[in-house]
C-alpha cells in the first residue's frame, strides 16, 4: 500500500507490498489549517490528486474544510483550490453539487481589485468543467 505521511516540511512516500497497493492520504498530514499558505496548497494538491483512490469516502467527510479554501486568505491558494475541484469532481461525482454550490456563493470581496477578476475567471472555468 502507498501511504503519504507528513514528516517535518515534506511528504514522504512509503511502499508496503503487503496490501493491494492503493495509495492512501493521511488527511491530518495534509495540514489544510497550517498558517503557511504553501503547506495548505500542497495539502490541497495531495488530496485532489489522490481522490481517485478514495474508495472509503475519506475526502467526503472533511470536504467542508477543503471548500473553505475557495476563499483562502491567500489568493494563490484559493486559485489552486478552485482549479483542483474538477480533478476531484472527475473521481467523486457525488461531490459536484457541493462544489458548485460553494463556488456560486463564494465571497470574493476579501481580494484586491486586481486579483478578483482572476479568481472569478477560475470559478467560471471550474464550474464549466465540473458540470461537463
Amino acid at each position: 500500500m502507498l501511504d503519504f505521511v507528513y514528516k517535518g516540511n515534506a511528504y514522504s512516500l512509503f511502499y508496503s507490498k503487503t496490501n493491494d497497493e492503493v495509495p492512501v492520504v493521511d488527511i491530518k498530514g495534509c495540514q489544510l489549517e497550517n498558517k503557511n499558505s504553501f503547506v495548505r496548497t500542497r495539502g490541497l494538491v495531495l488530496i485532489a490528486e489522490n481522490a481517485i483512490w478514495d474508495e472509503k469516502g475519506i475526502i467526503d467527510r472533511f470536504f467542508d474544510s477543503y471548500l473553505q479554501h475557495i476563499t483562502d486568505e491567500k489568493p494563490i491558494t484559493a486559485r489552486q483550490c478552485i482549479k483542483l475541484l474538477p480533478t476531484i469532481a472527475k473521481h467523486k461525482p457525488e461531490l459536484k453539487k457541493w462544489m458548485a454550490d460553494a463556488l456560486h456563493v463564494a465571497d470574493l470581496s476579501c481580494y484586491k481589485e486586481s486579483m478578483r477578476p482572476l479568481v472569478e475567471n477560475d470559478i467560471e472555468n471550474a464550474l464549466a468543467q465540473i458540470q461537463e
